[in-house]
C-alpha cells in the first residue's frame, strides 16, 4: 500500500469479549497511535465508563436504542414476507398491526436489534397466517380474518413460540418425532460432548 493509504479496524462489540483483561481494549484502540495510517473504531453495546481506554477523554457516539414508532417505521418500509394463499392487499391490511404486536410482546421487552426483528416477524409470519391460508372459519359469523380475529387464535405464538424465535440455539435444532410443518423443533443433543 501507498504511504498515504489509511486503513479503518472495525471491532464491533468488542465489550462482550469474555475473560478479556483490562488492558485489551486500551491497547486496541492505542493501535491507531503506534501504526500511523491506522485508525480503530470500537463499537460498543453500551456507553462507556469513565477511563474505559485509561484515557481522560475518548470520543464517542452515543446512538441509542430504536423507538418502537422507528423500528416498526423500518420493518414497515419492505413488504411483509409473502404467504401462498394469502392477498397482497390482506397482508398489507393485516401486517402493520402485527408487527406493533411483535414489537410490544417480544422485541421491546428485550431490547432487540433491527435485524432480530426483522428476524421474528419474518419467522412468525406465516404461522399467525396460517387460518387464512388453512381456509379455517373465522369465528363470530365473519367471512374474513381481521387482525384481532388471528391474534386471538394465534396467542400461543407469542407465548411460547414467539419466545423460543428469540433464543439463539448453540446446539442445532432437529423437528421432533411425529411434528407437523411449523412445529417448534427440539435441540439436539448428539453434537455435543462433554470434555473429559
Amino acid at each position: 500500500a501507498s504511504s498515504t493509504s489509511k486503513f479503518v479496524l472495525v471491532l464491533d462489540g468488542i465489550d462482550k469479549q469474555r475473560e478479556a483483561p483490562g488492558t485489551l481494549l486500551p491497547a486496541l484502540a492505542r493501535l491507531g497511535e503506534v501504526i500511523p495510517s491506522l485508525s480503530v473504531v470500537l463499537v460498543l453495546n453500551t456507553t462507556p465508563r469513565p477511563l474505559f481506554l485509561q484515557a481522560a477523554a475518548v470520543p464517542h457516539i452515543s446512538f441509542p436504542p430504536y423507538t418502537r414508532n422507528e423500528a416498526t417505521t423500518i420493518i414497515l418500509n419492505s413488504d411483509p414476507p409473502s404467504v401462498s394463499g394469502v392477498d397482497v392487499e390482506v397482508s398489507s391490511r393485516i401486517y402493520p398491526q402485527f408487527v406493533s404486536t411483535v414489537f410490544d410482546s417480544l422485541v421491546g421487552p428485550t431490547a432487540s436489534s433491527i435485524p432480530v426483528f426483522r428476524s421474528i416477524c419474518d419467522k412468525l409470519w406465516a404461522q399467525f397466517m396460517a387460518p387464512v391460508v388453512n381456509g379455517e372459519t373465522p369465528p363470530g359469523g365473519s367471512r374474513e380474518w381481521d387482525f384481532s380475529r388471528l391474534l386471538v387464535r394465534n396467542r400461543s405464538l407469542f407465548r411460547q413460540q414467539g419466545e423460543a424465535a428469540l433464543v439463539h440455539h448453540i446446539v442445532p435444532e432437529e423437528p421432533t418425532a411425529g411434528a407437523g410443518a411449523g412445529a417448534i423443533a427440539k435441540p439436539s443433543l448428539a453434537p455435543v460432548s462433554a470434555p473429559s
